[in-house]
């Protein structure tokens, strides 16, 4: 082929100018250029620990450190004790709930609570995100360190393993920036197919994978740090132990009847045979002169009254005592604690009958609750076993307010218009026992509104019969529901039940059952007389039993007062 005339063809070089360029090396032409040279290391570089290692050794450690340690710390702080909350790690895994106690500082009466658990949350989530753009600069030396020796492999003919443009972009982005677009962008790409895109190669590949994983667990810390902050609650937990004793064995938690008092054996309590603390001029009398002071504190509630009467409302009101120790030792800041201690309770199952008894057609009021299976109702009196005279019932202020005890349908005496008497040697069987009840509403005409016709008469008299229930058992206390509950209930022996009814048919709740049930009865429609009586009685039943209780501790063992 002929060259144009205005090409010239470039000599070659001479042997000075290759020299110059390559070296007095005789086995090469002038014309000829030799391969390119490759110097091989001297020797391999170290590691920098200083820049290397121990940055990234400190990343470890913040991020999985303080995530054990958070751990760590709502495991040991967990509340012990708890009713209803199994300790444990693998047990709050499976509740989803941790209950910590990380205690508190009280001034006066501001009661202030730490929440470590949600600092250490914060702090760890900041952490964490500070150390994932370091960590993303590590990666980078470690690409770039990748980049230079693929080159260098490159020169020495081996298949090319750098990024194109397009990946060299995506790359600085994701290396540089660290966030959700950049790491968008990266993934977007590399899941396009082949044919639209060049080969991924791992110098590409291994920063996608180790920033997808970082910036995922930086953010589902984030989220959790949210949750966790959301979902946090501190609570006032009841305890009966303060300071938060473990041991309650020897605690003055339960009560029981004192039998002491009804032992034969000592001089001036009643033979055998007798009901215990009857006496002709009412109950508990005689020597026992402090017992019913402190049934009087008792039922009005006092502040030094030795026990308190509970009411269980989802136990039929049944009326349950405790010990006023064990509300006085509740402390609001201390741990909980669940115990289950001795106690006597009584329940009460009345009947309104005044609607099924005949009423006179006169004068309205009730003549005769033979209808409803109890003749003995209204009460009347007679000259017979020392009782006050004759009372004529169609007088209207001849009523006695009378809740007296029915045995095999018989009322007994009553001795000095006061106490019941069923004569000597008498026990009533183990049981509930039945009372008649005959309580005039409204004495003092203060009432103007429509009572319920089918519960009193024309006179605001009410006619009931019960059936009493006094009980012995254990109460139990619940602290996270701040809820007590009788269990293991069984009957009081029948002697006992004989002294333990003696308040009542003595007439010494009869005045105060009135007065707290009367404007209710009288004046709130919605309200269940019947229910309203159940709870009264039992509860005053129990109180006026308070002078002849004494402790018990949590295993039964009898304590003085």
């Amino acid at each position: 082929m002929e060259l144009p005339a205005s090409y010239k063809r470039t000599p070659p070089l001479d042997e000075d100018t290759t020299a110059l360029l390559y070296g007095r090396d005789t086995s090469y032409r002038a014309g000829q250029h030799p391969p390119p040279q490759v110097i091989p290391s001297a020797k391999q570089k170290r590691v920098p620990i200083f820049t290397g290692v121990l940055p990234t050794m400190l990343v470890v450690f913040l991020s999985a450190g303080l995530a054990i340690f958070l751990v760590t710390w709502l495991h040991v702080h967990q509340a012990q004790g708890l009713w209803g909350y199994e300790p444990g790690f693998f047990a709050a895994i499976r509740n989803g709930t941790f209950i910590v106690d990380e205690g508190y500082h009280e001034s006066g009466a501001v009661v202030q609570a730490s929440l470590r658990a949600l600092t250490f949350s914060s702090v760890a989530s900041h952490v964490v995100g500070l150390t994932s753009s370091f960590l993303m600069t590590l990666v980078a030396y470690r690409t770039a360190s990748q980049w230079l020796e693929s080159s260098r492999r490159l020169n020495e003919g081996a298949e090319d393993q750098n990024p194109t443009p397009v990946q060299y972009g995506l790359l600085v982005g994701l290396l540089g920036a660290s966030n959700i677009m950049s790491l968008y962008q990266a993934i977007r790409y590399a899941l396009r197919s082949k044919e639209r895109r060049s080969k991924l190669p791992s110098i590409f590949v291994e920063p996608l994978i180790i920033a997808s994983v970082v910036l995922a667990m930086n953010h589902a810390l984030g989220v959790s740090d949210l949750w966790l902050h959301t979902t946090a609650r501190s609570a006032i937990i009841m305890t009966a132990v303060p300071g938060g004793v473990s041991d309650l064995s020897a605690l003055k938690l339960g009560v029981a009847f004192n039998e002491s008092i009804c032992d034969p054996s000592v001089p001036g309590n009643p033979a055998v045979g007798t009901p215990c603390l009857a006496y002709t001029q009412g109950w508990a009398l005689g020597s026992y002169t402090w017992i019913l002071p402190n049934a009087w504190l008792v039922l009005n509630n006092s502040t030094s009254a030795p026990f308190r009467v509970i009411t269980l409302a989802d136990q039929n009101n049944t009326a349950a005592m405790i010990p006023a120790g064990v509300q006085a030792l509740n402390s609001r800041t201390s741990m909980s604690h669940a115990f289950t201690a001795p106690t006597l309770a009584v329940r009460s199952n009345c009947q309104i009958i005044t609607g099924a008894c005949i009423q006179d057609q006169t004068t309205g009021y009730v003549a005769d609750c033979t209808p409803a299976e109890a003749p003995y109702l209204p009460l009347k009196w007679d000259f017979s076993h020392n009782s006050p005279p004759a009372c004529n019932f169609t007088i209207p202020t001849c009523f006695p307010n009378r809740i007296f005890g029915v045995v095999d349908g018989q009322t007994g005496s009553f001795v000095r218009n006061m106490y019941q008497s069923f004569g000597p040697n008498f026990t009533l069987p183990s049981g509930p026992v039945t009372l008649g009840m005959q309580l005039k509403l409204d004495q003092d005409n203060v009432v103007y509104l429509e009572p319920p016709k089918w519960a009193v008469d024309k006179g605001n008299r009410l006619f009931g019969k019960c059936e009493v229930e006094y009980l012995n058992g254990n109460i139990t206390y619940d602290p996270s529901e701040n809820e007590y509950k009788l269990v293991n209930e069984a009957y009081v022996p029948g002697n006992v039940t004989a002294t333990l009814w003696g308040p009542l048919i003595s007439q010494y709740g009869t005045n105060r059952l009135i007065s707290d049930i009367t404007g209710l009865v009288m004046g709130d429609p919605s309200v269940d007389p019947t229910r309203l009586i159940n709870a009264n009685l039992a509860r005053i039943a129990l109180a006026m039993l308070g002078g002849v209780i004494w402790y018990m501790t949590r295993m039964g063992k009898q304590v003085d007062l």
